[in-house]
């Protein structure tokens, strides 16, 4: 079990680890961009098939070994990437899925953790964001991240505009993700930009059905 430092939120990044995959290119990057900036502390837990050993990781991430936990305790943040869905909330304060706007297309009616369970969504990129919110989230709660594996072009702009020189390609992800951690348990206060009045879903109002929003799309 994992037990942050005292003033650092506890931040878990689950996924499919030990394989060779952009889920798990996104998960070891962005965690060692979260430790390389130090702040918050880290726990990754493998979810999925195993086809990589320890030895490869130790290669890949070494700094990532010793945050390895399939039982990491009480998080403030956790964070769920990769193709295959919980069955059930993780024990969180906050829990985040990240929707790969590279993946095809697929009905966020489908995906119930997207559009009602989960707290937040994080998303690499503003169409995805689009998607999510004309689903019924509201925008206070989907976060872009930008994804140097799915976008490198959209990571390596804001990298140069929000991190120090020389900064890794994932330090505006990272960012982001710190961001929702701080707030646990609080509103989130990212700033986004904000959608025209006639897309800003309403909590609380049952409106007319509308058309399945796709991921994608």
């Amino acid at each position: 079990m994992h037990r942050a430092r005292p003033g650092r939120p506890l931040v878990a990044l689950e996924g499919p680890v030990f394989e060779s995959s952009i889920d798990s290119e996104r998960i070891l990057e962005i965690g060692r961009a979260l430790l390389a900036r130090g702040n918050v502390d880290l726990c990754v837990v493998p979810r999925g098939s195993i086809r990589r050993d320890l030895a490869w990781l130790r290669e890949r991430a070494p700094e990532l070994e010793s945050s390895l936990s399939r039982n990491p305790g009480r998080i403030d943040l956790w964070l769920s990437t990769g193709g295959q869905s919980r069955a059930d909330r993780p024990a969180c304060r906050r829990w985040a899925v990240h929707v790969d706007a590279g993946r095809p297309a697929q009905p966020l009616a489908l995906t119930p953790h997207v559009a009602t369970e989960a707290d937040v969504v994080v998303v690499p990129e503003e169409r995805a964001r689009r998607a999510v919110t004309s689903a019924g989230r509201a925008v206070t709660e989907v976060y872009v991240a930008p994804d140097a594996v799915a976008l490198p072009d959209c990571a390596e702009a804001a990298s140069s505009t929000q991190a120090e020189p020389g900064a890794s390609p994932w330090a505006a992800a990272a960012a982001v993700i710190e961001a929702i951690a701080s707030s646990a348990g609080a509103e989130p206060t990212v700033e986004l930009p904000s959608l025209p009045a006639a897309e800003e879903p309403q909590r609380g109002v049952r409106s007319a059905p509308r058309p399945a929003a796709v991921v994608g799309s």
